[in-house]
């Protein structure tokens, strides 16, 4: 079994910063009413997964008012950090003189923003795909082309790598994880309750909140972005994009299923 802090360690930062490189903020902000984005879907979707997990490995005790309030220091905690690590090395980009360095750099940015922030408590996720939002708002005034060229070309390479070993390795765990099933424990059962509730709210969501965005936003732009029932219906299905969600899975611990 593939331990869950090799998988966010080792998978989660580089691939969430990798999207983040090739997001554009101005998409971002201009489809910031749209229930899909990368700060929806892979940023603040896994910050729930983490806070809960804390709380069945008893590591946190339960409370409704104590869960949200680590949820919002999670949140902005992660932000802040994030921000503050991508700012810190604009200058140190500015002076490097190679593109190899500028690569070296880019390869270890996800980790630095990460490893603060999980020592911190705080979202881990979120700090990466900060750091990399906002690097990529700086990047072109202090990254030479030349570097810009050389670290894309190293991270399509990665990124592909990564997300196919993911795939991999939950298609190895899975057979033993089958097995392992003797008989439907009433944690099991709950498990399975809460996850056709999730399946349901999410339904409900897609087909409820796009009528209500579209009844309060009415500008040009944001009608040209509006899709029929059932081109939404693939989209509720669909979810994170299936590395992301595979590595999440991989992290919970045995111990909470």
């Amino acid at each position: 079994m593939l331990s869950p802090d090799v998988v966010l360690f080792l998978f989660l930062p580089a691939l969430l910063y990798w999207e983040a490189l090739t997001s554009s903020v101005r998409e971002i902000r201009d489809n910031s009413a749209s229930p899909y984005s990368l700060l929806n879907d892979d940023g603040t979707a896994l910050v729930p997964p983490a806070v809960a997990i804390e709380v069945v490995t008893d590591e946190r005790p339960f409370s409704w008012s104590g869960t949200a309030l680590a949820f919002v220091e999670s949140c902005v905690g992660g932000i802040v950090i994030g921000a503050a690590i991508a700012l810190l090395l604009i200058p140190v980009r500015r002076r490097l003189p190679e593109p190899l360095l500028h690569s070296v750099l880019s390869v270890a940015t996800p980790f630095l923003a990460y490893l603060p922030a999980e020592l911190l408590h705080v979202s881990g996720v979120l700090a990466v795909v900060t750091c990399g939002l906002v690097t990529t708002r700086f990047r072109p005034r202090v990254i030479g082309s030349d570097a810009r060229i050389q670290a894309t070309a190293f991270w399509e390479v990665a990124s592909y790598l990564l997300n196919s070993a993911l795939f991999i390795l939950v298609g190895i765990q899975l057979p033993a994880a089958v097995r392992a099933l003797t008989s439907v424990s009433l944690a099991q059962a709950a498990i399975a309750a809460v996850s056709v509730a999730v399946i349901g709210t999410r339904l409900l969501w897609f087909y409820s909140v796009p009528c209500l965005v579209w009844f309060l936003d009415r500008r040009p732009q944001q009608r040209d972005r509006r899709i029929t029932a059932p081109q939404r219906l693939p989209l509720t299905w669909a979810g994170m994009r299936g590395a992301i969600s595979q590595a999440a899975a991989l992290t919970v611990p045995a111990v909470a299923i």
